[in-house]
């Protein structure tokens, strides 16, 4: 099809105090004692997150830890950064930025107390403590936790739904007594959840938090799907469910406008396999010289998305400032942008991600994760997206050149595109039985932390498959050799502390891509991975 569509603005009512109808809602669902699981669905850019930040202000949840789960790291950070200048008074532990912290937590009663929990904040954490590579990880987590003052009456915890899993099976954190008792009776409030949807591990962490911790669970999502798994828990909760929904919040002109007017040219052609690249990369080429800047590309590969980016940054690297957001690679802070700026992402910069592109290029597989990635430009001024896209949108757009927003997102994504699959979250979010690799790339030299879908993307030089038996003397000797700079080497055995990986790999970008499958023999502690012609063994401890 060609010709562009003009997308319609979307607006919503809010009342004289600041609040919109959805969102006092919401707040009043969770103060309702009898409301064990609410669920709440809102358009992109309406306002979900400004509940979140209510709540520390909540009488009823003082002395409650409220903790906030977040799929992406970068999302993560997005939030707190909200957060700070949400509250003068706000202690972040451990802090966004740490070049000049001393190590020290600098929480208080007179405070808002914010626990940062992802693997790269406690490894800064740990370092500043002078950790002992040689302890165990339950004994540098209890270093990490147990000395800490965790009473303030206002607190809350920030981390990912993996990690969370991981606390309440006590798998890892079997020696923090203090944290699980921080984490009974708590709120617990997942973000962006339909990317959890065919997560098998899940529907039972929900289950934990609201069976084992007495908890109250809070769902919010801009494109809400349920698995039986799911369904199941609501059936056993059914009446301690609240459902809030957004339509009796949408407005017109007269009132806020939260997604701004769309220029939108859709492009149906197959982008996948290498034999397209050459025309993926020329077409991206020409629309990056056209489209205002900034601009964001979102792929669903990031195995794509590295072969563009070298061949982008050769034609027009000295144009443009390119910057990559992937679950390989996180250039720059995405927090200055300007008209030379286009950044590369993925599947983690289609979330929550609240900046001002003036321009989209997206690929588009999933309606889920179409809807989302529209969601990243207009937010704050009118923009312009291009649709890369497989699929013919001509039965769903017809003759129509103009639309609404939300019959746009319910009738042409929902009716053109996919239902998701697990893929879309692979390398990106819920680590469940994945299994993690250190990959140092041989052409870079930059070393990245991925599951075993680099076997996918990398052809592999060297590896150490009995990594998981080696000293710490011996595993430091082995990064050095596969070419890690001496600085980094401490940092990542502290994250190998934390997260063991499986082994490390030295690897060179693959022309084309490969099918890898796992099996872990659990009797004998070895895991194969199959890829090609390839066979990789490694042992476990």
């Amino acid at each position: 099809m060609k010709g562009l569509l003009q997308i319609g603005p979307r607006y919503v009512k809010q009342d004289a105090d600041g609040l919109r109808p959805f969102q006092r809602q919401a707040l009043e669902a969770i103060k309702n004692s009898e409301a064990r699981l609410i669920f709440i669905e809102a358009p992109v850019g309406s306002g979900k997150s400004h509940i979140i930040r209510r709540l520390f202000e909540e009488d009823h949840l003082a002395n409650k830890a409220i903790v906030l789960t977040y799929p992406t790291r970068i999302l993560m950070r997005a939030q707190l950064e909200s957060l700070q200048i949400e509250y003068s008074k706000l202690a972040i532990w451990p802090p966004l930025e740490t070049s000049t912290w001393d190590g020290k937590c600098p929480f208080s009663n007179d405070t808002v107390n914010i626990v940062h929990y992802s693997t790269s904040s406690l490894v800064e954490l740990l370092r500043k403590q002078g950790a002992d590579l040689n302890l165990d990880r339950g004994r540098l987590l209890r270093k990490a936790f147990d000395t800490q003052d965790w009473s303030s009456p206002r607190k809350g915890l920030v981390t990912s739904p993996d990690v969370l899993h991981l606390m309440i099976n006590r798998e890892v954190y079997d020696k923090s007594d203090r944290l699980q008792q921080y984490l009974h009776g708590g709120l617990f409030v997942f973000d962006e959840f339909h990317l959890y949807y065919q997560l098998q591990h899940f529907a039972e962490l929900v289950e934990l938090i609201l069976r084992r911790l007495n908890g109250k669970v809070v769902m919010l999502s801009a494109t809400p799907i349920r698995n039986s798994d799911l369904n199941a828990i609501r059936n056993a909760y059914s009446g301690e469910i609240f459902d809030v929904l957004f339509s009796e919040s949408l407005g017109n002109s007269n009132d806020i406008c939260f997604n701004y007017p769309l220029e939108v040219r859709i492009e149906q052609f197959d982008y996948t396999g290498a034999k397209n690249l050459s025309e993926t990369i020329g077409r991206l080429e020409t629309l990056i010289c056209e489209l205002p800047k900034p601009l964001a590309v979102i792929f669903d590969s990031i195995f794509r998305l590295k072969h563009v980016r070298r061949a982008l940054e050769r034609k027009l690297g000295g144009t443009y400032d390119f910057q990559e957001w992937s679950g390989l690679e996180k250039s720059g802070g995405l927090t200055k942008l300007n008209d030379r700026t286009v950044v590369l992402g993925t599947s983690a910069i289609e979330i929550g991600i609240d900046l001002a592109f003036r321009s989209l290029i997206m690929e588009a597989s999933y309606w889920t994760s179409a809807v989302q990635r529209l969601g990243r430009v207009g937010r704050k001024i009118p923009g312009n997206v291009v649709i890369l896209t497989r699929r013919d949108f001509t039965p769903f757009v017809g003759d129509c050149t103009e639309f609404d927003r939300t019959d746009f997102e319910q009738r042409v994504f929902q009716g053109a595109l996919k239902q998701p699959e697990d893929a879309m979250v692979a390398g990106e979010l819920f680590r469940g039985n994945s299994f993690p690799f250190l990959v140092v790339d041989a052409d870079t030299k930059q070393s990245s932390v991925y599951d075993e879908g680099i076997f996918a993307m990398f052809e592999i030089i060297d590896r150490e498959n009995e990594w998981r038996i080696l000293s710490v003397v011996e595993k430091r000797k082995r990064l050095i050799e596969f070419g890690v700079a001496e600085q980094y080497a401490d940092e990542i055995l502290l994250r190998d502390r934390l997260v063991p990986f499986w082994g490390v790999v030295l690897g060179r970008l693959r022309q084309r891509y490969s099918r890898v499958t796992t099996r872990w023999l659990k009797d004998i502690h070895e895991l194969y991975v199959f890829s090609d012609n390839d066979e990789f063994v490694f042992y476990g401890e």
